[in-house]
């Protein structure tokens, strides 16, 4: 799995009606966060793009993207969560139901197939062995 590089053309396909606006996140100064990204917060409570990396929370996805400014919270962006598509590595039709964990900023899996463990959502429709639809919710909720 690949981590963005660019805008998702359109955004990230949400399931209509299951959008929930989390709020607007102060955006790391140093961070690049593509339309359609899903986003974490880090140590310092700035949001970044998704990664499997220890000490962040899983928060949602944004449908516009943005560059941090000069300093974290120097620019803002809206995060949402809800049923949404999304890009997996290795699930299988017995993982309906399961806890997803965050790969990098366009991907989620399983347990087995990430090292931190960053909870992001339930598995609710697997359409192939690299995508699916989750149900994307924040770390905390």
């Amino acid at each position: 799995m690949t981590a963005l590089t660019d805008n998702k053309p359109g955004g990230r396909e949400v399931v209509a009606g299951t959008e929930r606006f989390i709020g607007r996140f102060a955006v790391n100064a140093a961070s690049v966060i593509f339309n359609g990204a899903l986003v974490m917060v880090d140590a310092t409570g700035a949001l970044v793009p998704a990664a499997d990396t220890a000490g962040c929370k899983f928060v949602g996805y944004v449908q516009e993207g943005t560059t941090g400014g000069a300093a974290d919270g120097d620019e803002k962006v809206a995060v949402y969560c809800g049923l949404v598509k999304v890009t997996t590595a290795t699930t299988a039709q017995d993982d309906i139901g399961d806890v997803m964990n965050v790969v990098d900023d366009d991907s989620v899996d399983d347990a087995a197939a990430s090292t931190n463990d960053i909870t992001c959502g339930i598995l609710v429709e697997r359409l192939s062995a690299t995508e699916a639809w989750v149900h994307l919710q924040p770390t905390s909720l």
